[in-house]
């Protein structure tokens, strides 16, 4: 069977699973998954950037609209696509992989995609939403896995998430397995994203997801009514693993074991709205702070384990971050929240704590120490070690060896996910009521008996965000 063959063959399976094949404990996760992209996306849309793209792109007059989280407006499919996208990456509150080969964030941008979709074309029930969401998160933690781990520039989220996005709405769509695999063909002429953003603090950082989600989502539509696309997006000669990872990657990750194995489960859930690569040192210091009870009086310093230099360097900005994108990338800020409140949150971001001189004094102490390490930041998540040394001459350390939120050594279960949803609700441009809140978890925990997902829209709608 050649590689072409082999592609076929998985989207076909992918393509036909039903929510009721799915593993009980994947049938959990993929609930999870639903609910914390969710309220990632609704949390995104207070962010200036969202709005920004809610004033270009909200309210256009179409045959074919959908919701936008969070402001409960209303714009063209791709639009709302392209916004409620942006939104789920906003605050880096969605879920990361982590369980093996290249890290990527999944959730934001396939739950977005699928709900928008859903919307439009209405009449998706709860288990077709499900199978959607749960079939995507597979195939694109399956390409995550193929390749051998680390960025290499590349804002991965962004390029794994168009064909994330298109195999969702490619089965939200009900296309068959040739025009997914169309689909896919034709996100792969629109895939990229780069960690260039991060460096510049700039706005691009969230919106490659938005523009992930709305590039899948055109290809799904395209494939729809007969465009076509390379029947390899992959692993073909010119494929995404010959040309994104210089033919570095390993196909049976890819392709077996496909409906046995859910490699999907590896992906986890971040407590705070910051990288991936801080979670695992605000797990210590969270951890450092209730043993020992420390607070901003008591710490002298706070002394950091070998530690990427993009975190802490250059040095004035991460301790006194010029914007969002900034402090999601300063250990020093992240940390100096930790200590003051015992948590971070998306609060923490808005301009006047980033300004706020009590924490940029706490963030000042914040210090590395050892050699750095070298490297790709993103090949894997080291374990994280601070040591807090105290004004009266005490030290106390602690190693986080898996950071909260891990899939498998600290997972947050859908409780945990629930109160997530609960903290991101009053950021919304929008807020639901708390009624309306405590109604969307329990109709998320039962997702599989709604007969149209998009009751699950209804139910957070207030008066839409003025135009």
């Amino acid at each position: 069977m050649n590689s072409d063959e082999k592609l076929l063959t998985l989207i076909s399976k992918l393509c036909n699973v039903k929510y009721q094949d799915f593993p009980l404990g994947f049938q959990d996760f993929v609930k999870r998954d639903i609910l914390d992209s969710l309220g990632a996306a609704i949390a995104g849309s207070s962010r200036r950037l969202t709005r920004t793209l809610l004033d270009a792109f909200g309210d256009k007059a179409s045959s074919q609209t959908a919701t936008l989280l969070g402001s409960w407006r209303s714009a063209e499919v791709r639009d709302a696509a392209l916004i409620n996208g942006t939104c789920a990456h906003a605050w880096e509150l969605d879920d990361t992989y982590e369980g093996g080969g290249a890290p990527l964030h999944a959730g934001g941008v396939i739950v977005t995609s699928a709900l928008t979709m859903a919307d439009a074309v209405g009449g998706v029930s709860g288990k077709e939403f499900l199978a959607a969401v749960g079939a995507a998160l597979e195939l694109e933690c399956r390409i995550a896995r193929a390749t051998s781990g680390g960025l290499g520039g590349w804002h991965l989220t962004s390029v794994y998430g168009y064909f994330g996005s298109a195999m969702a709405c490619a089965r939200i769509l009900k296309l068959t397995p040739e025009q997914t695999v169309h689909a896919l063909g034709i996100s792969f002429a629109q895939a990229s994203g780069n960690l260039a953003a991060t460096a510049d603090a700039a706005d691009t950082k969230a919106l490659q997801a938005g523009l992930a989600a709305t590039g899948g989502t055109l290809s799904a539509i395209l494939a729809s009514k007969g465009v076509t696309g390379p029947l390899n997006s992959f692993d073909g000669p010119r494929g995404l693993f010959a040309l994104y990872h210089k033919g570095v990657y390993d196909p049976d990750q890819l392709y077996n074991g496909v409906l046995e194995t859910w490699v999907a489960e590896g992906i986890g859930f971040k407590p705070w709205p910051s990288c991936r690569y801080t979670q695992g040192y605000l797990t210590a210091l969270m951890d450092l702070r209730a043993r020992h009870h420390l607070t901003p009086e008591t710490v002298k310093e706070l002394r950091l384990s070998s530690v990427f230099p993009k975190f802490i360097e250059p040095r004035e900005v991460k301790v006194s971050p010029r914007n969002a994108v900034d402090a999601q990338f300063s250990i020093p800020f992240t940390l100096a929240c930790m200590l003051q409140n015992g948590t971070m949150k998306v609060a923490d971001l808005q301009d006047d704590r980033l300004r706020d001189p009590a924490l940029i004094e706490i963030a000042r102490r914040v210090l590395p120490e050892g050699e750095a390490p070298t490297g790709d930041y993103g090949k894997d998540f080291p374990p994280a070690t601070v040591t807090a040394i105290l004004h009266d001459g005490r030290q106390f350390s602690e190693t986080a060896v898996y950071s909260l939120g891990h899939p498998s050594k600290r997972p947050l279960d859908f409780a945990a996910v629930g109160n997530k949803f609960r903290a991101c609700v009053p950021s919304a441009a929008v807020p639901p009521s708390n009624e309306s809140v405590e109604k969307f978890i329990s109709s998320v925990a039962l997702l599989d008996t709604l007969p149209n997902v998009t009751e699950l829209l209804r139910m957070m709608k207030r008066e839409p965000l003025a135009a």
